[in-house]
């Protein structure tokens, strides 16, 4: 892949594990990665519907019927679709072909997989869940989860995806 500028820059697509630099997250496994700008880029501008690659409003029309208010952004290799539904505010990237390439959820506890979130609380029963955010890509068959936690002394990311669970970072209050 080439770099794809935007909110998201996608190099390579994974489902393992969970990096972060500045404002850069990178997942990886297996040699492969994601890697998610959270910066915002001067490339990307907002678009009408008309320079929409046609496959991908498609798609997007299809998947995501519940969606208002989406804002387009579209750079030379990918467009994005913004928007908030249900209470989830949601990124949806497509290549410049319109094929879909992955989605990044952002919500509450209590829009947090209820499967997930038991496992999480199993765990870490005396913490609360302040935030989730819910990584897909088009290489992975399930979700990645970071579940942002604290309790009285500390803050916690857990990473949750593919039968396992860690501890991608963690600050003393």
């Amino acid at each position: 892949f080439a770099v794809i500028a935007g909110s998201i820059s996608l190099l390579a697509i994974t489902n393992g594990a969970v990096a972060q630099t500045s404002n850069k997250m990178k997942l990886f496994d297996s040699g492969n990665a994601v890697v998610i700008d959270l910066s915002t880029s001067a490339t990307g501008k907002t678009a009408s519907l008309a320079d929409i690659n046609t496959k991908a409003l498609n798609n997007f029309r299809k998947a995501y019927k519940e969606a208002t208010s989406v804002k387009w952004v579209k750079t030379n290799h990918l467009s994005t679709a913004e928007f908030v539904a249900n209470g989830i505010q949601t990124v949806v990237y497509y290549d410049a072909k319109g094929y879909w390439q992955g989605s990044l959820k952002n919500y509450k506890e209590e829009k947090f997989n209820s499967k997930v979130r038991g496992i999480v609380k199993s765990t870490y029963y005396d913490y609360k869940i302040n935030f989730v955010q819910e990584i897909e890509t088009i290489d992975t068959s399930a979700p990645t989860y970071l579940a942002y936690i604290e309790d009285d002394a500390n803050f916690k990311v857990i990473r949750i995806g593919a039968d396992v669970m860690d501890v991608y970072q963690q600050f003393k209050k």
